[in-house]
């Protein structure tokens, strides 16, 4: 893997995953929370595998999922997936426990994501797909100022595209 990149924004910080990130990401997989981005999944060694997806995904491309802290704490995901079978890089957040939702980390996180993706990599005008049901993930793009651009398939599953605008300051 790369080196350690880590982002501070108002109240997070992001980081480049850890090995000890793995439990939170186990039970966030394992839970209901999970089911917009391949959950409930309670084999953990097929967990494990999607995991180790994350440093490969740094190693090969230069970026991948962050990991989200609060006060050092794990909180969630985000940052950019770029899987073979993807049209064009993904920026995507995932947090893990319900109460967490509605104060805006993962709106300041995506933010900060987005912003690196294009100071680090020239990667500007982001893709994010969203499954049709997921209302919490298109609010937090609405507030981003993301626009729902068509509908496609992902995972030969239904999804819509959300565009973000340029992430230039």
């Amino acid at each position: 893997m790369k080196a350690h990149i880590s982002i501070a924004t108002d109240r997070l910080v992001l980081r480049t995953p850890e090995e000890e990130d793995f439990e939170p990401v186990a039970a966030f997989m394992a839970s209901e929370r999970a089911r917009f981005v391949g959950g409930p999944r309670s084999d953990r060694f097929d967990t494990w595998r999607g995991f180790l997806s994350q440093f490969g995904h740094w190693g090969l491309r230069g970026y991948g999922l962050f990991t989200i802290t609060l006060k050092g704490q794990a909180i969630g995901r985000t940052g950019l997936l770029n899987h073979v079978m993807w049209e064009e890089p993904e920026l995507t957040c995932h947090i893990y426990d319900a109460r967490l939702e509605g104060v805006g980390y993962g709106t300041e996180a995506m933010r900060a994501a987005r912003l690196w993706a294009w100071e680090a990599h020239g990667l500007n005008r982001l893709a994010s797909f969203v499954h049709p049901d997921n209302g919490a993930a298109e609010g937090m793009l609405l507030k981003l100022g993301a626009q729902p651009e068509r509908e496609t398939q992902l995972l030969d599953r239904p999804v819509k595209l959300w565009r973000h605008p340029e992430a230039r300051p």
